[in-house]
């Protein structure tokens, strides 16, 4: 791509320069330069673009055209393919946010919610049952999975994320069990009252009690 390589030299900027401004790697410029790796990601033309101070397609001039120009169905494709990875970002972005805002409705349920154990059995599913999703659907997985880097180092923020929600279900969950634990000494507590109150009236009508009682009687029948 001569394009490229003008313009960096124009700004007096080696690859290694390049490289070091935009994060993409020397050897990937070099081969962009030299016509090598003939369709680059998008993602990598923009950082290339941005470190340049130029537009993405100032640097898109020579790619298959007899005229050293890309055609319009190169635009279009190319066009394409930064839209669709900043959908795929955007995406990512809306599952981080929403991801991100369950978490914070659980944390701020947690300590105010009473004893729910429906509640806890609703909520303790939700981080496996969206991490499926994730998972099923490409939003989340191993490095292959994303065809860029952007991509990748975005999916990390919905990692965080699931992160931050699986603390909150565990905050909820020791909330719940504190609850439990309140009202089981509560339990205790009235189960005792009504041990002593029924022992009270044992020993009302125990021979001692009959006993006092008569002393009782007799001393007033003398007072």
């Amino acid at each position: 791509m001569r394009e490229l390589r003008e313009i960096r030299l124009r700004r007096g900027l080696s690859q290694a320069d390049l490289s070091a401004m935009t994060g993409v790697a020397e050897f990937t410029i070099s081969e962009i330069e030299s016509g090598k790796r003939a369709n680059p990601r998008p993602s990598t033309l923009r950082k290339l673009a941005q470190g340049l101070g130029v537009e993405v397609t100032d640097l898109y001039g020579e790619l298959d055209s007899p005229l050293g120009v890309a055609s319009p169905s190169q635009e279009k494709l190319f066009n394409n393919g930064i839209l669709e990875e900043e959908r795929r970002i955007r995406c990512q972005d809306s599952w981080r946010d929403y991801i991100t805002q369950l978490a914070s409705r659980i944390a701020s349920q947690a300590d105010s919610k009473g004893y729910a154990p429906e509640w806890m059995l609703e909520i303790a599913a939700i981080p496996r049952d969206i991490t499926r999703i994730l998972f099923d659907n490409g939003v989340l997985g191993r490095r292959q999975t994303y065809p860029t880097e952007a991509e990748w180092r975005q999916s990390w923020e919905i990692f965080d994320a699931l992160q931050d929600l699986d603390q909150a279900v565990e905050q909820a969950w020791r909330a719940q069990m504190r609850e439990a634990e309140r009202l089981e000494r509560r339990r205790e507590a009235a189960a005792k009252l009504t041990q002593i109150g029924e022992q009270r009236e044992a020993d009302k009508g125990s021979k001692e009690a009959r006993e006092l009682e008569a002393i009782r009687t007799e001393r007033s029948a003398s007072a």
